[in-house]
Formats: structure tokens, sequence, C-alpha cells
């Protein structure tokens, strides 16, 4: 798969989610997860449904290898404190009730240097290379 990791992105972020392949899975979840933070900091990807999909987006950064990506978005879900951090009710209560904006104002920090450190384009783009995706196309397909 060649061209712009975004056009998949926005070609699968289109789908139903349950019928998305793991790969196609990773490339959303860290497609979503870099356009929250980067618009609101993890305090809004968090309240958002975005970050339904941060087990899928850590897992994203491992494969797609970003290490300090991957440590990052761990450290936020332990901020978190939460059993499950992709339920979204329980997740949206911790943070609207115990938690303000501030408390991953270091990690908002961290991420944003990591952007300009590391190139999360080609990272997603080695995600994107996993599907099979025709980014002019409302059909996809997998390789796995």
């Amino acid at each position: 798969m060649t061209g712009d990791p975004w056009a998949v992105y926005e070609r699968l972020s289109q789908r139903d989610g349950s019928r998305l392949t793991p790969d196609e899975r990773r490339l959303v979840a860290l497609a979503a997860a870099r356009a929250e933070v980067n618009n609101g900091g993890l305090h809004q990807y968090f309240v958002n449904s975005s970050g339904d999909l941060v087990i899928d987006a850590i897992d994203a950064a491992r494969c797609a290898g970003v290490p300090k990506l991957e440590a990052l978005l761990r450290r936020a879900v332990e901020i978190l404190d939460l059993e499950d951090p992709g339920d979204r009710s329980r997740r949206q209560d911790r943070l609207i009730d115990h938690m303000d904006d501030e408390a991953f104002s270091a990690l908002d920090e961290a991420y944003y240097a990591l952007e300009v450190e590391v190139d999360l384009d080609q990272a997603m783009a080695r995600l994107a290379a996993a599907c099979e995706v025709d980014p002019g196309s409302p059909v996809t397909h997998s390789r796995r």
C-alpha cells in the first residue's frame, strides 16, 4: 500500500469498527489518537469516543515501532486508573468528576515533543502498508 495514510484512515473510519481487521483497527486507533491529542490534549482524547480505542492505539504504537508513544499512552492509561480504559461511560465519569484538564498536561507536552521528534506520519504509513485499501474506494480488503 502506498499513498497517504490519512486518506486510508479517512476511508477506514467510515466503516463499522467491528468489521475492521486488526491492522485496520490499529491504523484507525493511532490516527484518531493523534487527531484528538493534537486538537485538545489527552483529556479531550479520553472524553471523546476516540479514547475507546486506546488499547488499540497502544498496540498500534508498538507495531509501528514507536516505543515512546506506546509508553506515553500506557502512562496516560495508568493515570486514568480504570480497569477498562475502553469503557467510555466510566472513563468520562472519571475524567469529568475526578480529573481536570491539567491531569495530563505533562504527558501532553511530551506528546507534542514526540510529534516533532518522530515522524508519526511515517509510523502511520507502516501501519497503512498492512492494509490493502484504495483511498478512492469505499470498499476495503485486508491482506490478513
